[in-house]
């Protein structure tokens, strides 16, 4: 990874402290130098691969959730790769996870993402779709491929389980 490349990995570190069952971030203020903490509650498990589980995490003063995917350091070193291609990706909010961030303590490292209440697609597939449905979650899919591939990034890892917000007006 070059210099540029590791600036805008950093540029997504969040300031993290860790308390049993919660984290406290501090961020900057958009627009000011004021520090603003933030806490956030871990909750259940949502899913697991083969390098991490994802965990629900609740900000109660806001009521705000996101997912945070938490990765073993030493079952996964390519963790900064994967880092650079969700900000590289970052700009495609239609079609892509918001990625808000990442944090780690001595062994494990932790990807904060938008949160989806609908779950993956996985989860709908018990049912049959509509065909109109069908062909915006394909429309939407391969648009986002089409941004990977046009930046050299391959997914390698396509699946329902890693697509969620189809659920949205794609």
């Amino acid at each position: 990874m070059n210099d540029l490349q590791s600036d805008i990995v950093e540029s997504y570190r969040l300031e993290t402290e860790f308390d049993g069952n919660h984290v406290r971030h501090t961020r900057h203020s958009p627009g000011t130098r004021r520090r603003v903490k933030e806490e956030w509650t871990v909750g259940e498990a949502l899913g697991h691969g083969g390098f991490s589980v994802v965990h629900k995490h609740l900000q109660e003063r806001t009521g705000q959730l996101r997912a945070v995917k938490t990765i073993e350091k030493s079952k996964y070193p390519f963790y900064s790769r994967e880092f650079l291609i969700m900000a590289i990706l970052a700009k495609h909010r239609s079609l892509f996870v918001e990625f808000l961030g990442w944090f780690e303590n001595e062994d494990r490292i932790y990807t904060a993402m938008e949160y989806f209440g609908e779950g993956d697609l996985r989860k709908h597939l018990s049912e049959p779709l509509q065909e109109e449905l069908v062909g915006k979650i394909t429309k939407q899919l391969i648009e986002g491929l089409e941004i990977m591939h046009a930046q050299d990034i391959a997914h390698r890892d396509l699946k329902p389980e890693v697509s969620s917000n189809f659920c949205d007006d794609p």
